[in-house]
């Protein structure tokens, strides 16, 4: 709920099974973070949601778009390459349980760099 109220964020449906959540973070403007959670069914519909994830980020552009990464799930590494996020900077000791997690940073296109 606190992720929900942060800015927009979306869930996908495969009738009454939920695939996946994903959303913005607004800190201030020209600033945000993005976020997501996968079921374990989200091989299946992985296409489908990656084409719309990649439209709305187009449609919604910041200054900075910023997504925090736990670099030993290499499946969401790739992704957010795919997305055209880039490797900015490994954050020690940053995640739940004490594990370095890294910054990724959106640089896929044009229309992001206001």
């Amino acid at each position: 709920q606190a992720l929900e109220r942060s800015g927009a964020a979306f869930t996908a449906w495969a009738g009454s099974t939920v695939v996946a959540c994903a959303g913005y973070i607004h800190f201030w403007p020209g600033r945000a973070q993005v976020w997501a959670m996968m079921s374990h069914d989200i091989r299946r519909y992985g296409p489908s949601i990656h084409r719309h994830v990649a439209r709305y980020i187009a449609a919604h552009p910041v200054t900075r778009l910023e997504c925090i990464i736990d670099p030993k799930f290499e499946a969401s590494v790739r992704w957010a390459r795919r997305l055209g996020f880039a490797h900015e900077s490994t954050m020690r000791r940053y995640g739940l349980h004490g594990q370095d997690m890294d910054m990724y940073v959106f640089e896929g296109g044009r229309a992001w760099r206001t």
